[in-house]
């Protein structure tokens, strides 16, 4: 303060936000936000340096923390009992509060306050994190073996730093862990953001290394995976990193990238403008898939049509073999055949005793 007298409260936040050093490195608990600050769940920032924390302040270039805006989310009503030894997960939408045009306007972060009710039995046994859009988590509950209370949660208030600087804007995650088997039910949660909003261009550091490593020509890699959540779009004609696209380019809000307008559709559609033809066109390119399969069941069900037919064929060939035996033994037994000689014989010995009758 004597170095710079003009300093406010929030001033001196950022100063130490900043300048802090990271200490015990090989502590397992270090991670960067995306942001660029290194926050550890028992250290902080780091270690306080106070010839940086001076230096920073005498800078001529600093510049005062802008107004601070205050966002808050609906309370999320998500009435769900909380399974043993088991993880409860519940979001919330924020890509209200980074809209330039709202009073509430938040694109720098600074304190992140969740109120959460709650019932459990032995709420010491919980666990809370809250998770960023950007993946960056925040331990605000650990578990505390002394608590017994059967309490719970009452519109408590958890307040978390750990997503300083970084971007509000996606979907923010609550996990409640609950290491033991104690019966629990969450009841609701809310959000509360803090911060400042930058109506120009809100870029980080780890936002301009994103853009100097990733953003190229083409865009062989699809920049929104490796710049999450980034303010800035990947210009696929330049390679560089631009706020909005420019006439003539697509934006494409998936992968966060502009592109050439001319490369919508395929050649057969650039040569042919009807759009509802060109739709066809690509209806079309989908139809093999199911006509793939249509053609296999058609096979298997022409294959078992034939074996079917020549089944009953044998079958009602059989039959009539065994129908025509039949009927020649039926023959036979009704109507015996007699040899000729023995008709020979009865006939001369008709006639001969005609002819003595008559004498």
């Amino acid at each position: 303060m004597e170095a710079n007298p003009d300093l406010t409260w929030r001033d001196l936040q950022h100063l130490i936000v900043e300048t802090s050093r990271v200490t015990d490195e090989r502590h397992r608990e270090w991670r960067v936000n995306s942001a660029g600050f290194h926050v550890n769940s028992n250290y902080g920032f780091g270690l306080l340096d106070t010839d940086a924390l001076v230096k920073r302040a005498k800078d001529p270039a600093w510049e005062t923390a802008p107004a601070q805006h205050i966002c808050r989310s609906r309370e999320k009503i998500d009435r769900r009992k909380l399974p043993a030894m088991r993880t409860f997960r519940s979001t919330i939408n924020m890509d209200s509060c980074s809209n330039p045009r709202r009073k509430e306007c938040i694109t720098d972060l600074e304190h992140v306050v969740v109120n959460i009710t709650l019932q459990h039995e032995r709420r010491g046994t919980l666990e809370i994190n809250l998770i960023s859009p950007t993946g960056t988590k925040s331990k605000l509950l650990g578990v505390r073996k002394n608590d017994a209370s059967s309490k719970g949660f009452k519109k408590w208030p958890f307040m978390t730093v750990f997503h300083w600087g970084e971007n509000p804007r996606g979907t923010w995650t609550l996990e409640v862990v609950n290491t033991e088997d104690f019966p629990g039910t969450f009841e609701k949660w809310q959000l509360e953001l803090y911060g400042t909003c930058s109506h120009v261009s809100n870029t980080t550091q780890r936002e301009r290394n994103a853009c100097a490593k990733h953003c190229k020509k083409g865009c062989p890699e699809k920049f929104a995976s490796v710049c999450i959540n980034c303010v800035q779009l990947c210009d696929c004609t330049t390679g560089t990193c631009i706020r909005r696209c420019p006439r003539g380019l697509e934006t494409d809000r998936a992968r966060n990238e502009c592109k050439n307008s001319s490369k919508r559709g395929t050649p057969e559609n650039a040569r042919n403008p009807d759009s509802k033809g060109s739709t066809k066109a690509h209806k079309e390119e989908t139809l093999p898939k199911y006509g793939l399969w249509l053609l296999i069941a058609a096979g298997i069900a022409v294959t078992f049509g034939v074996i079917a037919g020549i089944w009953q064929g044998w079958l009602y060939y059989r039959t009539r073999q065994k129908l025509n035996r039949a009927r020649k033994q039926n023959q036979i037994l009704r109507y015996p055949v007699v040899p000729r000689n023995t008709i020979v014989e009865d006939l001369e010995h008709a006639r001969l005793t005609s002819h003595r009758t008559a004498a």
